[in-house]
């Protein structure tokens, strides 16, 4: 279960931004800030839901590297971090809702 990681949450963190960059208009108009954090919350939740198979078997992997070679770690450490930039970036993203107006610019 290492490719959610690796193509999916690139993408649910391109939607998010997306979605949270459409709803702009409606949110600077109706002055409802609370419909922009659902929105990267739940992109966030569907993200980490990607991530953490990956990272389980990168620890499996990991300690079992030293007694065999089998598996395939390095794809499960470039999948994690895949996942984790991809949840950095969905909380850079949101950070801005949480300090300025939807009206700000």
């Amino acid at each position: 279960m290492l490719w959610p990681a690796l193509i999916v949450a690139p993408l649910l963190a391109l939607a998010d931004q997306s979605v949270a960059y459409a709803l702009a208009p409606w949110l600077c108009g109706h002055q409802q800030a609370g419909l922009g954090h659902a929105v990267h919350t739940a992109f966030l939740v569907a993200i980490v839901i990607t991530a953490v198979p990956a990272w389980a078997a990168a620890r499996v992997l990991a300690s079992h590297e030293k007694t065999s070679r089998e598996g395939r770690p390095m794809l499960a450490v470039v999948a994690s971090l895949v996942a984790l930039l991809s949840i950095v970036i969905v909380v850079a993203l949101w950070i801005p809702q949480w300090v300025l107006s939807p009206c700000f610019s």
